[in-house]
């Protein structure tokens, strides 16, 4: 995989966990109190600005209450 290949799954992840954010009804302020990070790190996430770490994915997830599979992008 090449770097433009990794912004792009970064970017899609960032992409979904909006969606799967909004879909919840809950602002990045809240989503972030509810799994104790800043609201900038979700809005970083959100914006494909800053890769994630698997432990991340699985707080963030919780949050939402999802599957971190839910939030990778379609192959």
């Amino acid at each position: 995989m090449d770097f433009r290949q990794d912004e792009i799954i970064i970017k899609e992840f960032g992409e979904n966990l909006r969606r799967l954010r909004l879909e919840k009804g809950l602002s990045q302020g809240e989503l972030a109190a509810e799994i104790d990070m800043s609201t900038n790190a979700i809005s970083e996430i959100e914006r494909g600005v800053t890769d994630t770490s698997l432990t991340t994915i699985i707080k963030i997830a919780r949050g939402l209450k999802i599957s971190p599979a839910e939030l990778m992008p379609a192959k």
